[in-house]
């Protein structure tokens, strides 16, 4: 019984002294809260495999970023682009696609305002 207290003592002992692979916590990312009025949604009601229901106010920050932004990247990305408006509640429709085509141009955004151009 000593023997094995001894060497899980030994081993233990060896793994801190060699610096034996560990957990290194994840350092979370500074973000900041995408508010669309007093939600705290970013303008995104619902997200599923067919698609998202956006805000109007997202809708027209899409069509601001592609009308700004769409033609720096190829195939251009134009307003309006994937999206329906919903008579019942008033909210768009819109695809995957545009989603996807959205975070894009706001990484252009972003990445112009670091850039300064």
């Amino acid at each position: 019984m000593m023997n094995i207290r001894h060497i899980t003592l030994a081993l233990l002992l060896a793994c801190s002294l060699t610096g034996c692979p560990g957990v290194t916590p994840v350092v979370p990312e500074h973000t900041t809260p995408a508010w669309s009025g007093n939600d705290q949604n970013g303008g995104v009601i619902s997200i599923d495999k067919n698609g998202a229901i956006i805000t109007p106010a997202a809708q027209r920050e899409f069509n601001d970023l592609a009308m700004k932004y769409g033609r720096m990247v190829v195939p251009n990305i134009l307003p309006n682009i994937g999206s329906t408006w919903r008579e019942s509640d008033g909210n768009y429709q819109v695809t995957l696609e545009m989603l996807s085509r959205w975070h894009e141009l706001i990484l252009i955004r972003d990445r112009v305002r670091v850039d300064g151009k």
